[in-house]
């Protein structure tokens, strides 16, 4: 509103200081009434309007009139904004040393507006962009028709079956063609049925659930690709065409392929007795050999200690087979002892055959199953060399580890009880 007036002048009226004095005051301390607001258009006098305030989305700086949170702001610096309801609509942002913009023409009716690119450069590119994962979509008269997403893929968005990729020029009409590599080419779609002639499928993988005609003529030389599935619809592929001849099912271990003639089929092979298949290697399993390399001593001890160098390495839930011939000098009061020191769960039988000087004596061992590890066997002594032929058969349990032979005195005296040097035992499974 307007500056109102403190003083209506007449021409009698004194004129005093406090009335010139508030007339005055009036005016300064209302200097904006003055224009605000305006009453007419208001010319700049080729003056720039300057210091606005920034303004928000909510209350820009330039406004309507009843319509205060839409117009114009700037929401960082060298940036233009336009809020519309309170809602940032656009941003013009600059770029530096930019020499290049955009250019906005309406149209006449009839024509369409066009969005072009100006600037100093002669050749110039329109770039636009999408923000993350999302998709940038063309519309025809407001419906999507074209949408690019950010797996470079482009889809023609269209309801009806028919879908057209052409141009124009000025002349004719222009079809989009798909270069002929060798025969008449044809588009390949994930839902339609379609008939391929002369193709060739590079390393694919046709799903079980999709392959439902299972005979078909597979020419020998074909290759490539996987058929994922156990079976393909219950049938086998023969030999002829690279099969095996035969329904096979997972043998859940290590085997080999190979032709069983008696059936004419190929079949898996079972490792037998002394092999054993790990991973792509085959294992055949020989004689591994112990041997005392020095004499081992005890005295005055009927604690069992270890026949060093008489030792194997032993597998869970396997039987091995060992013979030997052990060497030994002890005195007829101390005696010798003999036993094994095994993994847990494994029993052992036993034999033997003793030979003293020039005589030999037959003492068999009595059999036992179950013979748990510590269990010892007595041999008398004789002051002198004397020696076991020894057979053993140990069957281990669930875990592997260390089969040590060991031996004692069956009496403790003080004097030497000795496995001499060169005693051995062969193993085998």
């Amino acid at each position: 509103m307007a500056i109102s007036r403190i003083v209506t002048w007449s021409s009698s009226q004194v004129l005093t200081a406090s009335d010139l004095n508030g007339e005055i005051n009036n005016i300064i301390n209302n200097a904006l009434s003055l224009v605000s607001p305006w009453t007419g258009n208001m010319a700049a006098g080729g003056y720039r309007l300057i210091g606005l305030a920034l303004g928000t989305v909510s209350d820009p700086t330039l406004q309507f009139t009843g319509d205060t949170n839409t117009g114009i702001y700037s929401s960082a610096a060298d940036t233009v904004d336009i809020a519309a309801g309170a809602v940032r609509v656009a941003s013009f942002a600059t770029a530096t040393s930019g020499v290049n913009y955009l250019l906005f023409t309406p149209a006449a009716t009839g024509a369409a507006p066009s969005l072009d690119v100006e600037g100093s450069d002669t050749n110039i590119g329109l770039i636009i962009g999408t923000k993350g994962s999302g998709t940038l979509t063309l519309q025809g008269g407001a419906t999507n028709r074209i949408r690019l997403d950010n797996a470079y893929q482009l889809t023609l968005l269209q309801a009806t079956a028919n879908y057209t990729l052409a141009w124009n020029d000025p002349s004719a009409a222009r079809t989009l063609t798909i270069p002929d590599p060798g025969a008449s080419d044809t588009f390949a779609f994930l839902a339609a049925t379609q008939v391929f002639t002369n193709k060739t499928l590079t390393t694919p993988t046709i799903a079980s659930t999709g392959w439902a005609n299972a005979n078909h003529a597979h020419a020998a030389s074909n290759s490539g690709g996987t058929l994922d599935g156990s079976v393909i619809a219950a049938g086998t592929v023969a030999l002829a065409r690279g099969g095996t001849g035969a329904s096979l099912t997972d043998p859940n271990a290590d085997r080999l392929m190979f032709w069983d003639d008696s059936a004419g089929a190929i079949d898996f092979l079972t490792a037998g007795s002394g092999l054993t298949i790990s991973g792509t290697t085959m294992t055949a399993a020989g004689v591994t050999t112990a041997v005392v390399t020095s004499d081992v001593t005890v005295n005055n001890s009927t604690t069992l200690a270890n026949a060093t160098g008489l030792s194997f390495t032993v597998s869970a839930s396997t039987t091995y087979y060992i013979v030997g011939f052990v060497a030994h000098n002890s005195s007829a009061v101390a005696n010798i002892k003999f036993s094994w020191s095994l993994p847990s769960g494994t029993y052992t039988r036993i034999g033997s055959l003793v030979a003293v000087g020039d005589s030999i004596s037959q003492t068999r061992i009595q059999y036992a199953a179950n013979v748990a590890s510590g269990t010892t066997f007595s041999v008398a002594g004789t002051a002198g060399v004397q020696g076991n032929i020894w057979g053993f058969l140990l069957q281990i349990g669930g875990t592997g580890g260390t089969a040590q032979f060991q031996f004692a005195q069956d009496t403790a005296e003080v004097s030497n009880t000795l496995v001499l040097e060169d005693s051995f035992m062969l193993m085998w499974t």
